[in-house]
């Protein structure tokens, strides 16, 4: 689901990959995802842990950044979904595939619930604990490269 809002970063979804705002900032997706780990850009939250995370980040905010206003946290975009959304609806939601989101639910790294059992239990992740997830900033992680010299 994009925003229908004007401006510059109107085509682009409600939240933004590394890639995506690396193109907008003009800058490489590295050193996007190093500023995302030093907690230096609005809204970025991260999907996973390990080689395999992934950075997001609010449309708003990173519009807010290039406008130089305050990032607005607001999810009024998620509103328009249930109250519970499929796996599928959740990985369109936080731009991965719904492998990788089933993947990260059953790991505990998205707030999600199994219903039914077995082979054919199918998991739900409750849409106002998506929004606490896409609100809450990331911690920056600790810098562990070793001092030059």
């Amino acid at each position: 689901m994009t925003d229908q809002e004007p401006g510059p970063l109107a085509p682009y979804p409600t939240v933004l990959t590394t890639g995506e705002v690396a193109e907008i900032l003009r800058m490489g997706s590295q050193l996007i995802a190093a500023m995302a780990k030093r907690g230096e850009l609005p809204t970025a939250f991260k999907l996973g842990s390990g080689p395999r995370a992934q950075w997001r980040f609010l449309k708003r905010a990173i519009a807010a950044l290039v406008e130089g206003n305050s990032p607005d946290r607001t999810t009024e975009q998620l509103a328009q979904y249930p109250a519970v959304l499929t796996t599928a609806e959740a990985a369109a939601v936080l731009r991965l595939t719904p492998g990788r989101t089933a993947a990260l639910a059953t790991q505990g790294e998205l707030p999600a619930f199994k219903v039914g059992t077995g082979e054919r239990a199918q998991w739900r992740f409750p849409r106002q604990r998506l929004v606490q997830l896409i609100n809450t900033p990331s911690t920056p992680e600790p810098d562990t490269t070793p001092p030059a010299g």
